[in-house]
């Protein structure tokens, strides 16, 4: 599709701020019963448990995303569609000492286990694990140039890879490779990830959630709209353009990569008016928060009059986070020259 200014981009921030900003911290299970007390309450329960997974989630039909591309002026197949709505980013943080993440402190090094993994309709195309301080990376090479079109040039890649240090023929074929030491941490800190201590993490968080305090000074209103399934169906509603400008600014100081992520964000151009959330709180916990993109678009563009909701669930359990099997180590000496070799790579 032609690429639009992001404004947009700074719209949807606009709105997965405004959950935040009614979210503070609370150490305890109990739920108040007024709409904006119950969704702070329950942000701060999603961390009473040693295992908390968050998902990343586009909740569009494939068919949406078609007639989409069509408005545009382009064409998406079913199969893409299909790859495209069914895309999830998922985060997985596990204590290894049993307690729950609320209550780690500064002297517990290391003590929660992490597991990133990026997948298309329930196949892993990438996954990073980050354990006892080292870092371990799997991508599938082939499942993703099959995926946008390039399968062709596999072999050319393999071939070359076979020419260039072990550990780049391990990641083509699709197996572990690790990191360890401040390598490690450089690159986790990348997603946001610490690899040592609790020190770094819990003063990043605290600054994040002062921002959000103060974010929740701003005109936030929480309404409770019903329950279903995924449990008590609250509503927030504030002015885009004061939150657009105001989470721009939180996200890009205060989240990892978030000046490199929104650098091309324009909050200035997003219009004054409602912007709409929805989250979900289960048990006394955060469930969903759903950002509906179609609120966004002007009369006339092709997600106007859309249901376009992007979506991040929350769940107390997850999968055992191991140390994989057959890890072949990446060699920083050996990078130099392999940056180099690079440079001549096949075209994709």
């Amino acid at each position: 599709m032609r690429r639009r200014p992001m404004s947009l981009l700074a719209a949807a921030t606009a709105g997965g701020v405004l959950v935040l900003a009614g979210c503070g911290s609370s150490s305890g299970q109990s739920t108040p019963k007024d709409p904006k007390g119950e969704l702070t309450a329950s942000v701060g329960n999603l961390g009473a448990t040693d295992t908390l997974t968050t998902t990343l989630k586009l909740r569009i039909a494939p068919a949406d995303l078609q007639s989409l591309a069509r408005a545009d002026g382009d064409r998406l197949t079913a199969a893409d569609a299909k790859a495209i709505a069914g895309a999830q980013f998922v985060i997985e943080a596990k204590t290894t000492n049993g307690k729950n993440l609320t209550e780690l402190k500064q002297s517990d090094q290391k003590a929660t286990s992490v597991a990133i993994r990026a997948l298309s309709n329930g196949h892993s195309y990438l996954e990073m694990r980050v354990i006892n301080g080292d870092l371990y990376l799997r991508g599938d090479v082939k499942g993703f140039l099959d995926l946008i079109h390039k399968s062709s040039t596999y072999a050319e890649v393999q071939a070359r890879a076979a020419t260039l240090p072990k550990f780049v023929k391990a990641l083509v074929d699709g197996q572990w490779v690790s990191l360890s030491g401040a390598a490690a941490q450089g690159l986790a800190g990348q997603f946001g990830v610490q690899t040592g201590g609790q020190s770094g993490g819990d003063a990043q968080s605290k600054k994040i959630l002062d921002d959000f305090k103060a974010l929740l000074a701003k005109d936030v209103t929480v309404v409770r709209v019903g329950s279903d399934d995924r449990g008590d169906h609250l509503r927030l509603t504030g002015d885009a353009k004061k939150l657009a400008n105001d989470s721009y600014q939180t996200f890009s100081s205060a989240v990892p990569g978030g000046g490199a992520a929104l650098s091309q964000a324009k909050p200035q151009n997003v219009p004054r008016r409602k912007i709409t959330v929805d989250a979900w709180v289960k048990d006394g916990v955060l469930s969903e928060v759903s950002v509906d993109l179609g609120q966004f678009a002007k009369p006339g563009e092709p997600g106007a009059g859309k249901h376009l909701p992007i979506a991040v669930t929350f769940e107390q359990d997850g999968d055992d986070i191991g140390k994989p099997g057959d890890v072949t180590p990446i060699d920083l000496t050996q990078l130099g020259g392999l940056f180099g070799a690079l440079s001549g790579g096949p075209s994709m």
